[in-house]
């Protein structure tokens, strides 16, 4: 999903099922296309966006069956700035962990903002296992998103019962690098567009 101001969030790739190479690529190449152009500016509001991210997950947020089931709900939530609009982040962030969100983990982006890392920790974070992977700078994005997913597939961090370790097939690396670039891509075109 993508999320902006207080009433600015899509939801631009539904929920997909990654089983193999071929199931890989089209997910990272749905991403691409629906992170080709900008679709918010402005405001931002994080507890909004956690607020439409909840019940997304279906049944075990208390949302409408979205066809998968899973053992563990996490929410990850990356920006370059403070909350300006909409629900206030904390209280979205509460509700999300009692509606059975298990972790909600951040990716803050410094480049306006030489401690954002500590907004997020206090205002967006939770859950057991919960962290902030800081990116400096929209160039470095790229890198710190995939520290992130590292640390919460690979190494199991941001799990439920401190994170169990998943086995790593060569599909997730190629889903991976994938979807990595098509969301830094978005995110270098937003850091020209501010130039």
């Amino acid at each position: 999903m993508v999320w902006s101001g207080g009433s600015s969030q899509a939801e631009v790739v539904s929920w997909t099922q990654i089983s193999d190479n071929t199931s890989a690529d089209a997910f990272a190449d749905a991403i691409a296309a629906a992170t080709s152009s900008r679709l918010f500016a402005g405001s931002t509001a994080p507890g909004s966006a956690l607020n439409f991210a909840v019940p997304r997950f279906g049944t075990e947020t208390g949302g409408a069956d979205n066809g998968f089931l899973s053992k563990r709900q996490l929410i990850d939530v990356s920006g370059d700035g403070r909350e300006n609009s909409g629900a206030l982040t904390s209280a979205a962030r509460d509700a999300a962990l009692a509606a059975g969100i298990d972790v909600i983990n951040g990716l803050p982006i410094l480049t306006d903002d030489a401690t954002l890392d500590d907004w997020y920790r206090d205002n967006v974070i939770g859950g057991r296992g919960s962290f902030v992977e800081v990116a400096n700078d929209f160039l470095d994005f790229e890198a710190a998103i995939g520290k992130k997913i590292e640390r919460e597939v690979i190494d199991g961090g941001g799990g439920v019962d401190g994170g169990q370790k998943v086995p790593e097939p060569t599909s997730v690396f190629g889903f991976l690098s994938l979807a990595t670039f098509g969301v830094g891509s978005m995110l270098k075109r937003k850091q020209q567009q501010k130039s």
